[in-house]
């Protein structure tokens, strides 16, 4: 659903980072899936630098049952997509 975007690799834990196209911040990408009912974490707050970058989410998925997941990221897609002019 999302081939644009890369995840970050990482061992261990309930989440996964991935990084958006860098034109996609992740601020609004948030807002608009929240309208969608779809929880992501802007990944910005996470990171030391003083500027940091505004195109990584992270995504929880531990408490998640699995069959939900997919079709949270078909509708974080959508969510993307509508973000981005047509290509």
């Amino acid at each position: 659903h999302l081939p644009e975007c890369r995840p970050v690799p990482v061992s261990g834990g309930g989440s996964v980072w991935v990084r958006l196209p860098d034109d996609v911040s992740a601020g609004d990408l948030a807002r608009r899936a929240e309208q969608l009912d779809v929880l992501i974490e802007p990944g910005d707050v996470f990171f030391v630098s003083q500027t940091p970058p505004g195109n990584f989410i992270r995504l929880g998925y531990q408490a998640i049952p699995s069959q939900l997941i997919e079709p949270g990221i078909a509708l974080l897609a959508d969510a993307l997509h509508s973000l981005r002019p047509p290509q």
